[in-house]
C-alpha cells in the first residue's frame, strides 16, 4: 500500500468510516465496526479519492465554523450597540430570520413561480414576432427593391426569473405559462354551438412554448414509444434551428394543442347534450362504478320510497279492517287496566285510555291519551319484562325507555295501520288456528308457534320466512312485532319463551357487556361519578394533540392490511366449516375472497367517497333496532365517553360541562379519524360478510331502497329469496361489523373476562390516572396473543370436541384468532425478525432508521410494531445465548413497557408506586424531603396532564424557531433543607408539583426563548454537546417523532443491552440536576476510550481463545460470541464504576491554559464545590446528619463565625463534615 494512508488523519479516517462503514481495523476474527461488517480491501487510488473526500468534508466543515463564528461576532455587536443581552438578541435575530424564512417560502416561492410562467409566456411571445418578422421579413424587402437584407436579429427579452428548484415548482411554472397563452388567445368560436374555442386557445397556447423544450410527443418518444404520427407531431428543435424552422415546430405545437383542445371541446358539448336527459345524467352519476355505485342519496331516496309504498299499502288494508283495528287497541287498553280484565267493553279507568271514537263509531288512536298511557305503562308495568327479554337475546332495545320498560308500538297510528294489515293477512291465510272468543294477539301468537292440544303438535305454524315476509310487507320489524305481542297477549312468559328459540337475532356479546357497564356506572355512588367525569375531561385532554389523530390514523393504516388478510383467512375457514375443504380451495382461489377481504382498506384510502360510507352507515345504524350498535359506535372515542351527569343538579355541573365542551372541540381531529376508521372499516367488513353470507352486492340492494328486506330477513332479488335457512340474520351481521370497527381502534370490550373486569375497575375507580386508557392497553395485549399463539384454544378446542360430546364449530372469535395467528408466524414476526438481523437495524430495538438517518419511534406509532420487535430481539437473543443479560440490563423494564407501559403515562404513574417503594426502602434523613417531592411530583404530573394541548403549541414554537429545540434541563438546584419537618415536606411538595409543568415548558409557554436560559439536558450516549429535537412540526402535524441518533460507543453499548439511563451513579438521580449532567458529562467523554478498548483485536482473540477453550457443554449453552458479550460487559462495569468511584475528585475539572484556574464542568467552581459537599454530607447515616446539624452552632462559634446555621452555606455544610470525620476517628481510637 502506498505513502497516501499515512496523510489519512485519524479525523479523516473517522469520516471515512462513518461515511462508508468501512472497518479501519484490520481483524480477521471480527471487524471493529460491528459483527456484521465485511472487511474491505481497497486500491491506492479508491483510498485517495476517499481521503480526498474526506478532507474536502473536513475543509466544508471548517468554513462552516468560521462563518458561524463570524455570524456570532456581528450579532455580539450588534446587541451591544442596541443594548440587548447577547442571548436575546440571538433569539430575537434567530426569530425574524425564521419569519423570514417564513414568509419567502410561503408567498414569495408562489409568486415567482406565477411571475415566472407569465414572463416565459411574454418572452415566448416576442420571438415568436421576432420569428415571423426574420422568416418573411428578408424576402419583403427584397422584393420592394432594398437588395438582400440580413434580419439576423435577437428577440427582445423581458428579465427571466430563475426556474425553481422543485419538479412541483417547475410544473406548476409550466401550467401559469399555459394558462397566460390560452387567456391572451382571442375566443373564436367556430360553430353555432359555439365549440371550437378551446381547440383555438389550446393551440395558440401551445405555440407560446419554446420550440427546443419539444413537446407531449417529444415526451411520449423519450418512453421509447415510436410511430410516424409521434414523428410527425415531434416539434423539438436545436439550437441552432433558423426561424423558419422554429415556426414550423410553433405550428406542430398549435396542431398538437388544437387536438387536445377539441378533445375537451368535444367532451363539453357532450356534456351539454347530456344535462337535457335525465336518464343520462343520473346514469353517468350513479354509473361510473358500474353495479357497486355509491350514492347514499340514491340509497334514501330508494329507502323512503319503499317505506311509503309499504305504509301506503298498511293503510289501504287497515282502511278495510277497521273493527279488527278497534279490537288490537282495546286489547292494549285492558292489558294496560283501562278496560275490564272480563268485559274488555267496559271501561274501568278512563285516565288510560289512549283512544277515542271516529266518524263511523271504530276506535282510534288519540296520541295525546297515547303519551299518557305510555305513563302509566312506565308506572305498572315492564323492568321484569325488559329484563327478561335481554336474557333472551330478543333485541328490542330500542323500545325501551330511560328507566329500561318497554311501550307498545301500536301507540303510533302509523305502526297501528302497519299491525292491523299484517294481522288481517295472518288470520285470514290460517282460520283453522284462529279462536274467535280469544284475543287478536293470542290467534296471532298461534298462529306463529303452532296449536298444542296435550303437549302435541295439532297444527302446524306458519314458517318463520313466510311470517317474516309478511311482517316486512308492511314495513314490522321482528322485534317490533314481538314486542307487540308481549305488550297485550295473555301469556307473556310463553310468547318469550317460542319467540326466543323463533328469532334466530343474538344481541352481541359486545352489546351485552356494554349493557353491563352502563348498569354499573347508574348504581356508581356520587363521589365516583365525579371522579369519573372529571377523569373523561382529563383524558379526552390526553389525547386532543392533532399528533394523536394522526398516529391514531397511522396505527389503523398499519393495522388494515394485516386484518384485510386475516379476513381472506377468516373467508376460507368459514366456508370449509359450511360447505367442506374443496369449497374452501375454492375460496382461495377466487377473486371475489380478495376482493371484499380488502374492501375496507380501499375504502379508507378512498377520500372520494368517505361523505358515502358515512351516509350508508348513519343509514343502516338508525335503524331503531340498532340503537345499542349506534351508541357503541359513536358515544366513545378513545374511551372518553360522553358526559355522565350532563345537565343534572350535580355541584359543578356548569364547569364541568363548560370543560368537557372545550374537550370536544380540542378532540375534532381524533374525532374524525376515529370515526373515518370505524366507518371505513364498518362498510368493508359488512360488504364482506353479506357477500359471504348471502352471495349479493350491499351497495347495490341498498340503492335499491331493499335496507328493511334485509334486516326482516326477507330479501327478493328477480323472485328469488335471497335468506335462506342457516343463514345468518342480517342483524347480526350488522353487529358483528360494529365489533370489527371497534376492534380495530381498539375500543371494544376486551374478550378475556380477566382482562375485561381489570378494565371496568380501572374505569370505574378512578384508576385511570395512572392507567388512562385501560381497554386499549388490554386490546393490544390480546391483539398480540392473537399475533404469537391465537390457534392454540380453538384447534385443541375442535381436537377435543368429538371425545367430550361437544360441538367443534368455529365461532368467529375461534376464526378471528387462528387468522391472525397464521398471519403473525407468517407476516409480521418474520418481518420483525429480518430488520432486527439487517445491517441498517439500530442499536435499539424499538426504532426504524429513517432514509435520512434519524431514528423513528415505533412506540407511539403502533403498539403491533414495537411489540413484535421486541419478540424479535428476544429471540436474536435467546439464540445466542444472551437472553438473560439482556434482560438483567434492560430488556425486562422494556418488556413491561413495550406491553403494559405503552398505556401507563411516563410521570403519574412511575411516581406513584416507583418513588412510594423508594419511601419504604430509603431512610428520610432530610426532614421529609423526599415524602414532599414524591407526593408533589404526582399531583404535578397528574395536574400538567389537563395541559397537553400546549404540547403542540410548544413544539409547534419549536419549529418555527421561537423556542430552542435543545433538549434542556428543566430541574432547579435545591439547597438543604432547613426548616421543620413540615416545612421541609411542604418546600419539597412545592417543588415537585412544579417540576412537570417545569419540565413540559408550560411555566415558559409566553416567554419562549427563557428555555435557552437553562443549562443543556446531558445524556452518556448522546452525539456531541448538545443534543436536539428532529423536525418537530413533523411531530405537531403527523405524530412522527423523530430522533437523532446516539453516539458510535453508544450504540455498541446498546448493542450489549446498556441503557443510558441506567448506568448511573451512586449520586445520579439526587437533588442536583448540575451534580447529575457533570457525571453525565464526564461518563460521555471517557466511554468512547472504554468501548475501544473492549473492541480492539487484542481484546477480542483474548477472550474468543477463552471460548474456544471451554467444554462443549458449556459451548452449548453460551456461545462464543455471548461469552465475548458477557466480558466486554464485564470490562465496561468495573471501567464505569471506577470513573463513578473517583468522580468526587474530578469536581474541580482541569485546568484553563489561559486563566490558569480549574474549568467548571456545568456551573461555577463555588457552586460545584457545594454540590460536592451536599453530596458527601446526603450519604452520611442518619444519625450522622442529626447530630452533625446539632452540634452546628457551637462549631461556627468555635470558628469565630456569626451567624444563623445555614445549610445553603458551604462553610457551615464543610464544618459539619470535618466534626463527622473527627468523630469517626476518635471512635476508632478508643
Amino acid at each position: 500500500m502506498s505513502e497516501i494512508t499515512q496523510i489519512i488523519s485519524e479525523e479523516t479516517l473517522k469520516s471515512i468510516e462513518n461515511e462508508n462503514n468501512i472497518p479501519v481495523v484490520n481483524d480477521n476474527i471480527m471487524p471493529s465496526v460491528s459483527y456484521n461488517s465485511v472487511l474491505v480491501d481497497l486500491s491506492d487510488g479508491e483510498l485517495e479519492n476517499l481521503a480526498d473526500e474526506a478532507e474536502l468534508r473536513i475543509k466544508n466543515k471548517e468554513q462552516e465554523d468560521i462563518n458561524l463564528e463570524e455570524e456570532n461576532k456581528l450579532l455580539e455587536q450588534q446587541a451591544a450597540e442596541l443594548g440587548y443581552r447577547y442571548e436575546d438578541w440571538k433569539t430575537i435575530s434567530g426569530t425574524f430570520k425564521n419569519l423570514k424564512n417564513i414568509v419567502v417560502n410561503n408567498f414569495t416561492e408562489p409568486l415567482k413561480i406565477t411571475a415566472g410562467g407569465v414572463g416565459d409566456m411574454t418572452n415566448q411571445m416576442l420571438q415568436f414576432g421576432t420569428e415571423i418578422l426574420e422568416a418573411s421579413g428578408e424576402d419583403f424587402l427584397q422584393e420592394s427593391g432594398l437588395g438582400e437584407v440580413n434580419l439576423d436579429m435577437s428577440a427582445p427579452q423581458i428579465p427571466t426569473i430563475p426556474q425553481p428548484n422543485s419538479q412541483i415548482g417547475k410544473f406548476t411554472r409550466g401550467v401559469v405559462q399555459f394558462a397566460s397563452g390560452f387567456y391572451v388567445a382571442p375566443a373564436l368560436k367556430f360553430t353555432k354551438a359555439g365549440t371550437g374555442s378551446i381547440a383555438f386557445r389550446s393551440g395558440i397556447a401551445d405555440a407560446l412554448f419554446d420550440p427546443e423544450e419539444g413537446n407531449l410527443s417529444t415526451m411520449i418518444k423519450e418512453f421509447g414509444f415510436e410511430n410516424e404520427v409521434l414523428d410527425f407531431l415531434d416539434s423539438k428543435v436545436g439550437e441552432d434551428a433558423e426561424a423558419e424552422e422554429r415556426l414550423k415546430a410553433r405550428a406542430t405545437n398549435v396542431l398538437e394543442g388544437s387536438a387536445l383542445g377539441a378533445i375537451v371541446d368535444g367532451l363539453i358539448f357532450g356534456l351539454k347534450i347530456a344535462k337535457k336527459n335525465e336518464k343520462l345524467v343520473d346514469t353517468i352519476k350513479n354509473g361510473l362504478r358500474g353495479d357497486k355505485s355509491y350514492n347514499i342519496k340514491l340509497a334514501r331516496k330508494y329507502t323512503q320510497k319503499t317505506r311509503l309504498d309499504k305504509q301506503e299499502l298498511a293503510k289501504q288494508v287497515a282502511k278495510n279492517n277497521k273493527e279488527l283495528s278497534s279490537n288490537l287497541i282495546k286489547e292494549w287498553e285492558q292489558s294496560i287496566g283501562a278496560r275490564g280484565p272480563r268485559n274488555i267493553d267496559r271501561i274501568i279507568d278512563q285516565s288510560k285510555l289512549i283512544s277515542t271514537t271516529d266518524k263511523d263509531g271504530f276506535l282510534v288512536i288519540d296520541p295525546q291519551k297515547a303519551r299518557a298511557a305510555g305513563g302509566v305503562l312506565l308506572e305498572d308495568k315492564g323492568r321484569s319484562m325488559t329484563s327478561k327479554l335481554m336474557d333472551k337475546e330478543i333485541g328490542i332495545s330500542f323500545l325501551k325507555e330511560k328507566d329500561g320498560t318497554i311501550t307498545n308500538p301500536i301507540l303510533n297510528a302509523g305502526r297501528l295501520d302497519a299491525f292491523t294489515a299484517a294481522a288481517s293477512e295472518l288470520l285470514q291465510k290460517y282460520p283453522n288456528l284462529v279462536n274467535k272468543d280469544a284475543k287478536v294477539v293470542d290467534n296471532l301468537f298461534t298462529i306463529s308457534v303452532g296449536k298444542q292440544v296435550d303437549g302435541k303438535m295439532v297444527e302446524q305454524p306458519i314458517s318463520s320466512e313466510e311470517l317474516l315476509s309478511v311482517l316486512n310487507k308492511y314495513d314490522i320489524s321482528f322485534e317490533e312485532y314481538t314486542t307487540m305481542m308481549l305488550s297485550s297477549a295473555s301469556e307473556a312468559g310463553k310468547i318469550l319463551n317460542k319467540f326466543s328459540q323463533l328469532s334466530k337475532r343474538s344481541r352481541g356479546k359486545q352489546n351485552k357487556l356494554e349493557e353491563e357497564v352502563k348498569n354499573t356506572l347508574l348504581t356508581q355512588k356520587m363521589f365516583f361519578q365525579y371522579v369519573r367525569r372529571i377523569e373523561n375531561i382529563r383524558r379526552g385532554a390526553l389525547v386532543s394533540q392533532v399528533a394523536t389523530a394522526a398516529r391514531n390514523l397511522t396505527s389503523a393504516v398499519i393495522r388494515n392490511p394485516l386484518e384485510s388478510m386475516s379476513n381472506v383467512i377468516d373467508t376460507v375457514l368459514y366456508t370449509a366449516g359450511k360447505e367442506g375443504g374443496e369449497a374452501a380451495v375454492k375460496a382461495v382461489l377466487n377473486k371475489a375472497t380478495w376482493k371484499d377481504s380488502f374492501a375496507g382498506m380501499r375504502h379508507m384510502f378512498d377520500p372520494a367517497n368517505y361523505a358515502e360510507f358515512k351516509g350508508y352507515t348513519d343509514l343502516i345504524l338508525s335503524k331503531p333496532e340498532l340503537a345499542e350498535d349506534l351508541s357503541r359506535m359513536y358515544d366513545a372515542v378513545n374511551e372518553v365517553r360522553k358526559s355522565t351527569g350532563r345537565g343534572t343538579d350535580m355541584y359543578g355541573d356548569t364547569v364541568m360541562t363548560f370543560l368537557e365542551n372545550g374537550v370536544d372541540i380540542l378532540n375534532t381531529p381524533n374525532r374524525l379519524q376515529e370515526y373515518l376508521v370505524r366507518r371505513t372499516t364498518f362498510m368493508g367488513e359488512l360488504e364482506r360478510l353479506t357477500k359471504r353470507e348471502y352471495g349479493i352486492d350491499l351497495i347495490q340492494v341498498l340503492n335499491e331502497g331493499k335496507l328493511d328486506d334485509l334486516f326482516n330477513d326477507s330479501l327478493v332479488i328477480d323472485g328469488v329469496k335471497i335468506m335462506k335457512e342457516g343463514d345468518q340474520p342480517f342483524k347480526n351481521l350488522v353487529t358483528e361489523s360494529v365489533d370489527k370497527a371497534l376492534d380495530i381502534t381498539y375500543a371494544k370490550q376486551p374478550d378475556t373476562y380477566v382482562f375485561r373486569q381489570l378494565s371496568n375497575i380501572i374505569t370505574n375507580s378512578g384508576l385511570t390516572a395512572v392507567a388512562p386508557f385501560p381497554r386499549f392497553m388490554f386490546n393490544s395485549l390480546e391483539l398480540f396473543g392473537d399475533y404469537g399463539a391465537g390457534a392454540l384454544y380453538p384447534v385443541m378446542k375442535k381436537a377435543i370436541s368429538p371425545f367430550i360430546g361437544a360441538d367443534g364449530k368455529l365461532t368467529t372469535k375461534d376464526r378471528t384468532a387462528i387468522s391472525r395467528n397464521i398471519i403473525g408466524w407468517t407476516a409480521i414476526l418474520p418481518a420483525a425478525m429480518m430488520y432486527r438481523q439487517s445491517d441498517d437495524a439500530p442499536s435499539d430495538y424499538k426504532m426504524l432508521r429513517t432514509d435520512s438517518g434519524h431514528l423513528l419511534e415505533t412506540t407511539a406509532q403502533s403498539p403491533i410494531i414495537r411489540q413484535a420487535l421486541w419478540v424479535a430481539e428476544a429471540n436474536e437473543r435467546w439464540k445466542e445465548g444472551d437472553l438473560g443479560a439482556w434482560l438483567e440490563k434492560g430488556g425486562f423494564t422494556d418488556f413491561k413497557e413495550t406491553f403494559l407501559g405503552v398505556n401507563v403515562r411516563v410521570g403519574t404513574g412511575e411516581v406513584l408506586f416507583q418513588d412510594l417503594i423508594d419511601i419504604v426502602n430509603q431512610a428520610d434523613a432530610t426532614g421529609g424531603e423526599k415524602t414532599g417531592q414524591v407526593v408533589g411530583e404526582a399531583f404535578g404530573n397528574y395536574f400538567a396532564s389537563f395541559l397537553t394541548p400546549l404540547n403542540q403549541v410548544i413544539d409547534a414554537q419549536r419549529g418555527a424557531g421561537f423556542r430552542t429545540s435543545a433538549f434542556m434541563e428543566t430541574r432547579d438546584e435545591k439547597r438543604l433543607p432547613t426548616g421543620s419537618g413540615f416545612e421541609n415536606i411542604a418546600s419539597s411538595f412545592l417543588s415537585g408539583f412544579a417540576r412537570p409543568f417545569k419540565a413540559k415548558s408550560y411555566t415558559t409557554l409566553f416567554v419562549p426563548s427563557a428555555d435557552e436560559k437553562r443549562n443543556l439536558k446531558e445524556t452518556i450516549f448522546q452525539e456531541g454537546d448538545v443534543r436536539y429535537r428532529v423536525f418537530p412540526l413533523l411531530k405537531v402535524f403527523t405524530g412522527i417523532a423523530l430522533k437523532e441518533d446516539v453516539s458510535e460507543a453508544g450504540d455498541f453499548m446498546q448493542e450489549l443491552g446498556y441503557k443510558d439511563w441506567m448506568i448511573k451513579s451512586r449520586q445520579l438521580g439526587t437533588a442536583s440536576p448540575g451534580w447529575d449532567a457533570y457525571q453525565q458529562k464526564v461518563l460521555r467523554a471517557v466511554l468512547p476510550t472504554i468501548v475501544e478498548q473492549v473492541r480492539t483485536p487484542e481484546f477480542r482473540n483474548t477472550m474468543l481463545k477463552r471460548a474456544d477453550e471451554r467444554t462443549l457443554e458449556e459451548k452449548a449453552q453460551k456461545s462464543n460470541k455471548t461469552y465475548l458479550m458477557d466480558k466486554q460487559r464485564r470490562y465496561i462495569d468495573e471501567q464505569i464504576d471506577y470513573w463513578k468511584r473517583n468522580m468526587d475528585s474530578l469536581v474541580q475539572g482541569t485546568i484553563d491554559e489561559e486563566t490558569q484556574k480549574p474549568k467548571s464542568a456545568i456551573y461555577d467552581i463555588e457552586l460545584t464545590a457545594y454540590l460536592k459537599a451536599v453530596q458527601k454530607f446526603r450519604r452520611l447515616s442518619k444519625s450522622e446528619r442529626r447530630d452533625a446539624i446539632n452540634e452546628l452552632p457551637r462549631l461556627l462559634r468555635d470558628q469565630g463565625l456569626d451567624g444563623v446555621p445555614d445549610l445553603s452555606n458551604l462553610i457551615h455544610i464543610e464544618s459539619m463534615l470535618t466534626f463527622v470525620k473527627e468523630s469517626k476517628a476518635l471512635k476508632k481510637k478508643k
